[in-house]
């Protein structure tokens, strides 16, 4: 399997939606109790 840098800098970015994704949601959780 290759690791082009496009993939390595999309995948890089999607972790970073992914761990501010997380963040966001566990926020509005926290202030909605």
């Amino acid at each position: 399997m290759r690791n082009t840098p496009s993939n390595t800098v999309a995948d890089s970015a999607h972790l970073r939606l992914t761990v501010a994704d997380s963040m966001f949601f566990s926020t509005v959780y926290d202030l909605s109790q």
